[in-house]
């Protein structure tokens, strides 16, 4: 069944810095903050990160942001 990803950030603790969690039904991976990249690009490396450890290859993602402020990645694959 073809899935979507969910990114949403982290913030900071006393401990740890900003992150970036990515899941799916398949798999929920944590990631630190890529600073040097602005917010919806964080967002979207972190569901690529994601879909490179799952090893899917969409053709394409298409990414959108919810009201609570998180992102969804469609995985958009083209009939050959």
């Amino acid at each position: 069944m073809p899935q979507a990803i969910r990114t949403y950030f982290i913030p900071c603790t006393n401990t740890r810095g900003d992150r970036i969690a990515a899941e799916c039904t398949a798999k929920r991976k944590v990631y630190s903050w890529p600073y040097e990249l602005d917010q919806e690009e964080a967002h979207v490396e972190a569901a690529r990160e994601l879909l490179k450890e799952l090893d899917w290859q969409p053709d394409e993602l298409s990414t959108g942001q919810l009201k609570d402020g998180s992102y969804v990645h469609t995985l958009i694959y083209r009939r050959k």
